[in-house]
């Protein structure tokens, strides 16, 4: 019965059912308390709900059983979920140096290392792992995604075939493989895709995810036509899993435009947030190249895309605001301590590195206003790119789990519009805050734009900026392949090979005074 019943939570963790989980943990606790699996497994489904009781949980584990290291991780874990990154790494690389460590072991630390971005040490966890287990094809990739992460696209590649080799219905790997690399007439994976995709048994995700592969395939070489079939096939798909109505997002836009007109930016203070770089725009604009030529710059450290800042917003409105939804949220939120959101914002960044920030979360451009007030020295970049490149771009792109706006041409138009509607209005209430960049143009004079954006972020220029394929620090986004190559131009105009299936969005955009050329 015991033995059921904890297969029962562990089966809870693994399907992502934590309120259920939590709910038959603590039953389990109070009916064997000596346990120490019972607290460990409670402990895992409270990590990304509540740090403190996670911890408290574990520890209760540890002292039932002081050796068993699964424990020990978990703890670390809890340590840098609390904010205590540093001590929960030094937890985590003492145990790494202990001897007799299993496979399991070390692939569990490999986990906790990219939960927190520490991917070079992930990597070589894993490689540990498959030195002590080399059949585990979940080891394997890991071990690929953190390599791509890493710009290591040979290996990853390599890692990926290891895995579908072990495991052919790996449909993960199949798109993590089409992903990191340009395919060739010669090396590409379509056929194996295409059979895949004939198998009835193929669950939705999975065709989805194979569907958005054989797209990309099929583009890489040039069969743009068949590329098309397979996407606007997938897109469809996608679309009929979610639960979306456009119209509450178009509603929100509308209301922070009217909110937040020119009366409320007469900002008193001019402190906080000097070290801070926000990047923002639409997805697939750019960000991430951006992103990387200020990285690359000595006194600059990147954090990817965190939510940091609509954190803050929540932590200080959820103390002083009752609304009844969203748009009623947006109304008060003009009465917030603003300075108490920048304060706890770069409470987020303490113990980090010395020097400037950037956050490169594209739909910060929902909050470049409230970031301004905040964050009244903070730099904010936009994005911009031809809109027909960018729509075609998002259209294309299979996102995880934001953006549901995307699977639709319609849907995708519509929000398109009410984006570049938001942007104007911020820059005619906050003119001079926001530096807008072209993507054309850094494509087009990488040097000149460079030194623009080195300069409005007040750092003096290093040549290595234009080196940002060579920068070592990891990318987790969808671009992270990408920017591990010099600049090219092979994307610009990319739409105009599908202008006639893009029509739709094109009619929507031209009727809104926006130009698409």
């Amino acid at each position: 019965m015991k033995k059921e019943l904890l297969n029962e939570l562990i089966r809870s963790l693994n399907t992502g059912q934590l309120q259920q989980g939590l709910h038959k943990a603590k039953l389990f606790n109070q009916r064997y308390p000596d346990c120490a699996d019972g607290w460990y497994l409670a402990s895992c489904m409270l990590t990304k709900i509540d740090a403190v009781s996670a911890f408290n949980a574990v520890n209760k584990a540890i002292s039932i059983d002081q050796e068993e290291r699964k424990y020990k991780v978990q703890k670390a874990l809890c340590v840098m979920a609390l904010g205590k990154v540093t001590d929960g790494k030094v937890m985590l690389d003492e145990m790494v140096n202990e001897p007799d460590l299993s496979d399991l072991i070390y692939a569990r630390i490999g986990d906790a290392y990219c939960d927190f971005g520490f991917y070079a040490a992930a990597e070589s966890c894993y490689m540990h792992a498959i030195e002590k287990n080399d059949k585990n094809y979940s080891y394997h990739y890991n071990l690929a995604a953190v390599c791509r992460f890493l710009g290591k696209i040979e290996k990853a590649e390599k890692h990926l075939s290891i895995v579908i080799g072990i495991n052919p219905r790996d449909y993960d790997a199949y798109s993590l493989r089409s992903s990191i690399s340009v395919k060739t007439l010669d090396n590409n994976n379509i056929d194996d895709i295409d059979c895949l995709l004939k198998d009835k048994a193929v669950g939705i995700q999975d065709r989805i995810n194979l569907l958005f592969s054989a797209a990309k395939e099929s583009e890489d070489i040039e069969s743009y036509d068949k590329s098309y079939s397979y996407l606007s096939k997938a897109t469809a798909l996608k679309r009929k899993t979610l639960q979306y109505d456009i119209n509450s997002d178009l509603e929100i836009i509308n209301k922070i435009i009217s909110t937040y007109d020119k009366s409320c930016f007469n900002i008193a203070s001019k402190d906080g947030g000097h070290e801070v770089i926000f990047i923002i725009g639409m997805p697939r604009t750019g960000t991430t190249l951006v992103e990387n030529i200020l990285a690359s710059h000595d006194d600059v450290h990147s954090f990817g895309e965190i939510n940091y800042f609509s954190e803050s917003l929540l932590k200080v409105a959820k103390n002083s605001l009752t609304a009844t939804n969203r748009v009623d949220f947006i109304e008060k939120t003009k009465q917030l301590n603003f300075n108490d959101i920048g304060v706890s914002y770069l409470e987020c960044l303490k113990n980090k590195e010395q020097g400037h920030f950037v956050d490169k979360l594209p739909f910060n451009y929902l909050y470049a206003g409230l970031i301004h007030l905040a964050l009244p020295n903070a730099k904010i970049i936009n994005l911009q790119r031809n809109p027909m490149d960018t729509c075609y771009a998002v259209y294309k792109q299979l996102f995880k789990d934001a953006y549901p706006f995307s699977y639709s041409l319609n849907e995708l138009g519509h929000y398109y519009v009410a984006y570049q509607q938001l942007m104007d209005h911020w820059n005619t209430v906050i003119p001079g805050v926001i530096h807008t960049v072209n993507y054309e143009d850094i494509v087009a004079n990488t040097e000149s734009e460079a030194r623009k954006l080195v300069n409005y972020c007040g750092l003096d220029w290093q040549d290595q900026c234009l080196r940002f394929y060579e920068n070592k620090q990891a990318s987790t986004t969808a671009s992270a392949t990408q920017v591990r190559r010099p600049i090219y131009n092979s994307s610009v105009g990319k739409w105009r090979r599908y202008e006639k299936k893009m029509q739709p969005i094109a009619a929507i955009l031209t009727a809104a005074g926006i130009a698409i050329d």
